[in-house]
């Protein structure tokens, strides 16, 4: 992202506060679509659970369990998987840390457009970082060869990439990425897949496969799905002795005993689960509808975000002309390999805000 361009567009999603600010406005009244959160709160019934578990002094008192037993139960059940294929951590980030140390990464190929902080974390790592651009003009469709010959040309030991992919919020199926991993391992390459995203569509996810493969690691997030990003909670799964290298390079008590505990009730929420995988597939189809019927590009995405293009040259005044007139933040894409300032990653939120955004939309030029 150029000088100019970070000067217009905050670096990531969610900063309402600073926003305000810049523009003189209060922070209560902005609608966030520029975070990718389930936009239902944690239910009742899971808020008064921890209340009531926040007023057990017991509760407060003591260390957090440093195996994270009940958390990881609840993951283990959650995903079908045994829990010695477990590792949690305080947000995605610091596990991708420790995966990288794990396995002692020397250079890593990054598919790109991507999350801006795996470069970041590649850098602090002192892993050298690569990367491959997907085609914007095929909707950044997996390509199994061309990756796999830019591992070969650059002699990575590492590939990583999320599913769904992000921004543009497209998902690879789930053989296609198996078997994209399986010949990396041939190679000697390690596989990092970002599932972040990934529980609205949970037959696509790799997790079981990673968890007996020595060269494949998926990380996943609690907090977005369940709309908890407060509480900074996720995990990886990998081959059991994989596992433990990864917890290995983790710090003690990753996880404080109250967001451990909000992540293991909401894990077991099925209500809630079924509810949001329905509703964002519903609403993720009407605002990609109305956002093409105003004339706007959107990619095809089955997150729930969406990529979406406005005309070349009018993306930096749509963005603050939404925030201005009419109190809607979205994710500018500038900063994302390979985009400019006319992309947008979308959030999607329930009928009445996506219909005000909508309605934005239409008076705003784009």
């Amino acid at each position: 992202m150029s000088e100019t361009t970070s000067a217009i567009f905050p670096e990531h999603g969610g900063q309402l506060r600073a926003l305000a600010v810049r523009f003189g406005i209060s922070p209560d009244t902005l609608l966030d679509f520029s975070a990718s959160i389930h936009p239902v709160p944690p239910p009742q019934r899971v808020l008064a659970a921890l209340s009531r578990w926040v007023a057990d002094p017991h509760n407060l008192i003591v260390y957090p369990d440093s195996a994270y037993r009940d958390l990881i139960s609840a993951i283990a059940t959650y995903v079908g998987a045994d829990a010695t294929c477990i590792a949690v951590g305080n947000g995605m980030m610091p596990l991708l840390h420790a995966t990288l140390a794990a396995f002692e990464a020397k250079s890593c190929l990054v598919l790109a457009p991507c999350f801006t902080e795996y470069h970041r974390a590649l850098a602090l790592s002192k892993t050298r970082s690569h990367s491959l651009l997907l085609s914007e003009e095929k909707d950044f469709t997996l390509e199994p060869e061309s990756i796999l010959s830019a591992i070969r040309n650059s002699g990575c030991d590492t590939l990583l990439f999320a599913n769904p992919h992000s921004p543009s919020g497209v998902v690879w199926e789930r053989d296609s990425v198996l078997q994209l991993a399986e010949s990396a391992a041939v190679m000697g390459v390690t596989t990092i897949v970002d599932e972040a995203f990934i529980d609205y569509l949970p037959e696509e996810s790799l997790a079981l496969h990673a968890a007996a493969s020595p060269h494949l690691v998926v990380l996943r997030s609690i907090t977005k799905f369940f709309a908890m990003p407060g509480m900074r909670v996720a995990y990886a799964l990998a081959h059991p002795a994989l596992r433990d290298r990864i917890h290995a390079c983790m710090p003690l008590w990753p996880i404080d005993s109250l967001a451990a505990e909000g992540a293991r009730l909401m894990l077991s929420d099925s209500e809630y689960i079924d509810e949001a995988r329905r509703s964002n597939a519903t609403e993720r189809t009407w605002l990609s509808d109305a956002l093409c019927a105003h004339g706007l590009h959107v990619y095809p995405g089955r997150a729930n975000y969406l990529l979406m293009r406005t005309t070349p040259g009018t993306g930096a005044a749509f963005w603050k002309r939404l925030i201005t007139e009419h109190g809607i933040v979205l994710r500018a894409c500038a900063n994302f390999e390979g985009l400019n300032e006319d992309y947008f990653r979308i959030a999607v939120r329930c009928r009445a805000e996506n219909e005000r955004f909508i309605e934005a939309c239409a008076q705003v030029p784009g």
